[in-house]
This record gives structure tokens, sequence and C-alpha cells, in this order.
């Protein structure tokens, strides 16, 4: 019997904040958040991986499924890395 969850999509899980609901911290949606994540290409999966710790965590959170589906990740761009020490610039 194959897997449910991919390990990919079960990191993404591990990492994207619950949300503030009914007084506690919430994670719901695990089974439609992946099968969303299937419908993503290996690039907006890779995007989503790197972008998902900068999801803010409160009671605006957007559940994983939503977030995946509209591609907020596209919305959040990445801090530029450093020039190396080498480089002037």
């Amino acid at each position: 019997m194959p897997e449910r969850y991919t390990k990919d999509f079960l990191e993404f899980w591990e990492k994207y904040p619950a949300r503030w609901s009914d007084e506690r911290w919430v994670k719901r949606g695990k089974y439609a958040a992946m099968q969303e994540w299937k419908k993503l290409s290996e690039q907006d999966r890779r995007d989503s991986l790197a972008k998902v710790r900068y999801v803010v965590k409160n009671k605006y959170t957007p559940d994983a499924r939503k977030w995946l589906h509209n591609k907020m990740f596209d919305d959040i761009e990445l801090p530029k890395a450093r020039l190396s020490a080498g480089k002037n610039g």
C-alpha cells in the first residue's frame, strides 16, 4: 500500500504554522493540503518549502490548502543573499 503522504509534503506540513481558532492553535486539512501539493510543479514545491518559514503564525494564517492552492508563497520574497566576502559591491 503506498504512503498517503509524501516525504516532502510531510516536511512542508511540519513547518507550516498552526493558526489560532476556538481558543487553541490548530492545523486542519492535511489531506486537502496534500491534494494541492500534488498539483504543484517541482519548482513550486521547492519555493513553498523555502518560504514556509516566513508564514506568520496568528489567527489570520490561512489553512495550508489555501496557501498552496492560491500559491501564496509567490507573495513572499526571500531575503537577498549576502555578497561573498571577496566581492565588492
